[in-house]
C-alpha cells in the first residue's frame, strides 16, 4: 500500500506512455515528486530525452522507469495514452497497484469510459485530466513544449474526498505547472470534444500546424462543427454556449498555434488515429439520436480513410 503523503517528502507517480505529453508532465511534476515512467518492459533502468521550452531552450533529462516494487508505492498513476488503449492499461496494471492509488486518465476524445466498464473495473479513484496544454515530438526521444494552457482535473468513479484532492493538487503545483478540480468534469470534457473536433481533424487532412486554423477559410467549417457538437451536447443533457465555445476554440488555436496536432502526427507517421472517439463520437451519438451530423461525420470518414490507404 502507498505510503501516506504526510509522511513521505514525496509522492510517487507513475506515468503510464512516454509521448509527447507524457514527457511534458514528467518534466513539469519531477520537482515536487518521485516520477517515474511505465514502459511494456518491468524493468528498473534509466532513459535520456531532450525537452526543448517554450522559449526553444534545451535541457537534457533523465528518468527512470516504474518496475513492479514501485508500480505497489504509487500514490498516483497518470494515464498518457491514445484513447483506444486507456481500458488495456487500466486492466494491465490494476493488479500491480495498491486499491487506493488514484488513476488518472489523460486522453483525447470521448467513450473511453464507457469502455471501462467501471462495475468491474479497480475499485481504485479515477479521475480524468484534461489539458489544453501542447507538446509535439521532435524525434523519438526529443518532445517541445507547444502551447500553455490549464489543466482540470475531476472525478470519475471512487473518488477521495474533495479536500484530500484539492490538497493533492496543491501539493503537486508549481511555477510550471498548476491544476484546478472540477466536480463537473463531463461538462469540461465536452468543451474539450468541441476544441478537438473543430481542430484535430482538419490539421491532419489538410497538413497544417493549429495556428493555420485562424485564416479566415476555415471560420466556416469550424462553425459548422461546433454547431453540430452543441446540439449532440444538448440530446445529451450537456448545455454549451455557441459563442463561448467558438471562443475558447479560436484561443486554443492561437495559443497553440505552431503546434501540430496529434491526429496530424498520427497520420503524418501511419499510425491509428483517435477520430473515433473525437468526430466518430459525434457522429455515432447522431445517429443514436436520429440526427444527422454532416461535417463531423465527414471528417470522420476522412481520417478513416487516410488510415486505410496508409501504404
Amino acid at each position: 500500500m502507498p505510503i501516506e503523503t504526510s509522511k513521505r517528502l514525496t509522492m510517487n507517480i507513475v506515468i503510464v506512455g512516454s509521448g509527447a505529453m507524457g514527457l511534458l508532465f514528467y518534466q513539469q511534476l519531477n520537482t515536487q515528486a518521485d516520477v517515474r515512467i511505465k514502459t511494456r518492459s518491468n524493468d528498473n533502468i534509466y532513459k535520456s530525452f531532450t525537452y526543448t521550452d517554450l522559449h526553444g531552450c534545451n535541457t537534457s533529462m533523465q528518468y527512470q522507469t516504474a518496475d513492479e516494487a514501485f508500480m505497489k508505492t504509487a500514490d498516483i498513476v497518470l494515464i498518457c495514452v491514445k484513447s483506444y488503449d486507456v481500458a488495456n492499461v487500466v486492466s494491465s496494471i490494476k493488479d500491480s497497484i495498491a486499491e487506493n492509488t488514484i488513476i488518472i486518465l489523460m486522453h483525447n476524445g470521448m467513450g473511453v469510459i464507457e469502455e471501462l466498464n467501471l462495475t468491474t473495473s479497480p475499485k481504485n479513484p479515477i479521475y480524468t485530466l484534461l489539458t489544453t496544454q501542447a507538446a509535439r515530438k521532435l524525434a523519438k526521444n526529443h518532445v517541445k513544449h507547444t502551447g500553455i494552457g490549464i489543466n482540470q482535473i475531476g472525478p470519475v468513479n471512487n473518488h477521495i474526498g474533495d479536500r484530500e484532492i484539492l490538497d493533492l493538487l496543491v501539493e503537486l503545483s508549481t511555477n510550471d505547472i498548476g491544476f484546478e478540480f472540477c466536480n463537473s468534469i463531463t461538462l469540461l470534457q465536452w468543451k474539450k470534444l468541441a476544441i478537438n473536433c473543430a481542430v484535430n481533424a482538419l490539421t491532419a487532412i489538410n497538413n497544417i500546424n493549429n495556428g493555420e486554423l485562424s485564416a479566415a477559410a476555415y471560420s466556416k467549417i469550424i462553425e459548422s462543427i461546433t454547431s453540430e457538437v452543441i446540439i449532440v451536447a444538448e440530446l445529451e443533457g450537456i448545455s454549451l454556449d455557441i459563442t463561448e465555445t467558438l471562443n475558447t476554440i479560436k484561443t486554443v488555436i492561437k495559443n497553440t498555434s505552431m503546434n501540430s496536432s496529434s491526429m496530424r502526427e498520427d497520420v503524418k507517421n501511419k499510425r491509428r488515429t483517435e477520430v473515433s472517439y473525437i468526430n466518430g463520437y459525434i457522429h455515432n451519438l447522431g445517429l443514436r439520436h436520429g440526427l444527422l451530423t454532416p461535417e463531423n461525420t465527414k471528417l470522420f470518414e476522412q481520417v478513416s480513410n487516410l488510415e486505410a490507404n496508409y501504404g
